[in-house]
């Protein structure tokens, strides 16, 4: 099949939990053209995309010190951009359409009457029965209509009792040694001062912060890292414990992995707050609206671990995809949990 696979580019999940979905498709003899939204070229940060692949303009929201901010979200909103490369794609020259909540590719599809399937975690809290924090009608309308396709695929950290996937993880090599002290942090919509000012109370503990900005005052016991994949999940295999938001990917490597967990929710945005609430609902995990010493040096003397050792999903996945019986979401969804 000749298959275009639309990334949001905004987070580093969606396109480590694509490119493991692009590789298992290549690998069975699929054409895969790929395009990421929200990302330039020179900002994949050591992540290795399958060519061919573009980088375009689309629709995002604007984060400012942990806080979706919707004033500044709607003031940067590139409509103009984005329906102009809506446009551009034609999804007559495919066989199917495949989005990982990227609006570009699903608009395209739907607009030209193309059969398109969404695959993201955030198609997880359209149904009923998962975690969600509270009704927000901005955030359920961007669920429903900022990426819309004929047949969304939710997936979480479990099913709920509802047709979702588990987590699409890479699979880790076995042979790191667990370093007690070292906690990886990776909060790189947070202000990187009030980070260091927090965490330079807990000197027994070295804290690998990776982030974009780095902070103007620095301690002894953090070292701040640019952002890298290969380093990342380096550091990421030798922690014994993670701080960061509650996005979806991180935290799904966490419990892979068996690290205890600490997440901080962006503040107004519904997915991170319901991940928080899931975490909590399912005790795999800590959680917190505000980082402060309380609640760090709580979570160092917890041993807290939220160990779900996750089956691969890739093959099964691309196996339901060459079937061809999309509407057979039960099969799918029972093989990935057996």
């Amino acid at each position: 099949m000749k298959i275009l696979y639309g990334i949001q580019g905004t987070g580093n999940g969606h396109i480590i939990k694509s490119s493991i979905i692009i590789k298992e498709l290549k690998k069975r003899g699929h054409e895969i053209e790929t395009i990421i939204s929200n990302r330039t070229k020179d900002n994949l940060l050591g992540m290795n995309i399958s060519e061919p692949f573009q980088c375009l303009k689309s629709l995002t929201f604007s984060v400012n010190k942990g806080a979706i901010n919707y004033i500044s979200s709607i003031k940067n909103l590139t409509f103009k951009d984005f329906l102009n490369n809506v446009k551009k794609i034609d999804t007559s020259k495919y066989d199917l359409v495949i989005s990982d909540f990227e609006p570009i590719t699903a608009w395209a599809a739907k607009i030209q009457k193309k059969k398109a399937i969404g695959i993201s975690h955030q198609n997880a809290l359209l149904y009923k029965g998962v975690p969600k924090k509270k009704r927000d009608i901005i955030a359920q309308l961007v669920l429903r209509w900022y990426c819309p396709t004929d047949i969304p695929i939710g997936i979480h950290w479990s099913h709920f009792n509802q047709p979702i996937l588990p987590p699409i993880i890479d699979e880790f090599p076995n042979d790191s040694v667990e370093e007690k002290n070292l906690i990886l942090v990776y909060l790189n919509f947070e202000d990187p001062n009030q980070i260091v000012n927090v965490l330079k109370n807990f000197k027994d503990y070295l804290f690998k912060v990776y982030c974009s900005d780095f902070p103007t005052t620095f301690s002894s016991n953090i070292r701040c890292c640019k952002i890298d994949r290969k380093k990342f999940t380096n550091d990421l295999l030798k922690a014994s414990g993670v701080i960061c938001n509650s996005g979806f990917e991180l935290p799904s490597e966490c419990f892979s992995l068996n690290k205890r967990v600490l997440v901080k929710p962006i503040s107004n945005q519904m997915e991170q707050e319901s991940n928080a609430l899931a975490i909590e609902e399912l005790n795999i995990g800590h959680t917190t609206a505000k980082l402060n010493t309380k609640v760090i040096g709580n979570w160092l003397q917890s041993d807290l671990r939220g160990y779900v050792p996750y089956k691969p999903v890739s093959e099964t996945f691309a196996e339901w995809i060459e079937s061809g019986d999309f509407n057979d979401l039960k099969s799918l969804c029972d093989a990935s949990w057996s």
